[in-house]
């Protein structure tokens, strides 16, 4: 290799070598914006609302037409609140309740048109009402067709019971005592200070129902019943009738009517000068007979009557009832609400744990499994015959309007 040669290759490498040294080139920075970091790292929170499940349907059928319309009304308010309680308090499992409702007008026909509306349109999964006795009759059919549940609350005609349960239909329940249980010790305490009575009633299966029952319990107990006379609901003169039964002289008279009748009826009976003791079946002591006597609270003076759901046996029920409608709870107010606050939604409680879902047919055989202690109308706990044994209470007023519960016994 010549010298040139050897210079050509040191050169060569030392070029290498300095190349290899040398330090590395600086790459152009990205600037990245500080509102995009924060924007493409943020986690993002989604506001996420639970999705209620299926509503369960209830039906209501009531009275909202005819002479006693108001019952429907006050039946409505209690069942509302029981309802919106209910759904406050996230329903029935997670279940919220949907409330359907539709006139029976008080009548057998009424009912029957009342009913198949609810079920065959509404689609409802359980009924409640009736409130009138021929109304609930009308609807046994019906529902044991269609195999619907339920639950009466006021209706006390004693056939109702005499015909559920092991009677027959097995899709029939009723909370309230019936007039065969309360007429048989009413009338033992009508017996105390009477010997003879007459008997005015309602024209209709509530009515005619009581006026049976009252009529064979006071012959069990000596008590002579010297006059059954019936009326129509809405009558607004009894001054023939009075004229008649002061001639007859009775003890005692006992008014199976509801409060609106009772108030034109006690009018009339002070009227003509009658001195008789008066005992009542029905809704004589009672918010709604007070405020039809406010004019002459003396008109209600020592009435003494046998009832259920008495005003003032649930302080805190009437205060929030109160709150929410601005009065005190009529019985079918209270009614209405026990049926559905209590019976009815631990029947579809049970409903739910045992089969996963709420069915007409798991409904009812909830119902057959139910056991509370503390309903507004006392233990609830269905019979053979689908018939809960609640509390019956005896009440009197005096002249200033006070009312005061003697007694509050186990229905047997």
């Amino acid at each position: 290799m010549s010298k040139l040669s050897r210079v050509l290759i040191v050169v060569a490498l030392t070029a290498l070598v300095l190349a290899a040294c040398a330090p590395a080139a600086t790459p152009t920075p990205t600037i990245i914006e500080k509102e995009k970091i924060v924007k493409e790292t943020q986690v993002v929170q989604v506001q996420v609302t639970p999705v209620p499940k299926e509503p369960i349907r209830i039906g209501l059928h009531a009275p909202f037409s005819g002479a006693v319309a108001y019952m429907g009304e006050d039946g409505n308010m209690g069942v509302t609140m029981a309802i919106e309680e209910i759904n406050a308090a996230g329903g029935i499992l997670g279940h919220p309740l949907k409330l359907y409702i539709a006139d029976n007008a008080c009548s057998t026909d009424g009912a029957v048109s009342a009913v198949r509306k609810l079920i065959e349109v509404d689609q409802v999964h359980a009924l409640t009402g009736g409130y009138c006795s021929s109304a609930t009759l009308g609807s046994m059919p019906i529902i044991e067709q269609y195999g619907v549940p339920q639950v009466t609350e006021a209706s006390s005609n004693s056939r109702i019971t005499e015909m559920a349960g092991k009677g027959g239909n097995i899709w029939q329940f009723r909370v309230n005592p019936h007039d065969g249980i309360m007429a048989s010790g009413f009338s033992k305490t009508i017996a105390e200070t009477a010997k003879s009575v007459c008997i005015l009633a309602a024209n209709n299966d509530f009515g005619r129902g009581a006026a049976g029952n009252f009529d064979k319990n006071f012959k069990l107990n000596n008590v002579e019943v010297k006059a059954i006379e019936y009326f129509e609901q809405g009558q607004p003169d009894y001054h023939s009738l009075l004229t008649k039964w002061k001639g007859l002289n009775p003890d005692a008279v006992l008014l199976i009517m509801e409060s609106h009748d009772g108030a034109i009826f006690m009018r009339q009976f002070r009227e003509v000068g009658m001195t008789a003791k008066v005992f009542g079946r029905g809704s004589l002591v009672s918010p709604e007979f007070l405020k039809d006597i406010q004019d002459d609270l003396t008109l209600g003076a020592g009435i003494m009557e046998a009832t259920f759901g008495a005003v003032g046996a649930n302080p805190e029920f009437d205060q929030r009832f109160k709150e929410r409608w601005g009065h005190l709870p009529h019985v079918h107010s209270l009614a209405g609400y026990n049926a559905v606050r209590y019976a009815l939604a631990e029947g579809i409680r049970i409903a739910i744990e045992t089969t996963g879902k709420a069915t007409r047919e798991s409904i009812r055989e909830g119902l057959t499994k139910v056991d509370l202690q503390d309903t507004l109308l006392g233990p609830c706990k269905f019979d053979e015959y689908n018939q809960a044994h609640g509390y019956i209470d005896i009440l009197t007023l005096d002249d200033k309007g006070n009312a005061t519960i003697l007694s509050r016994v186990i229905a047997k």
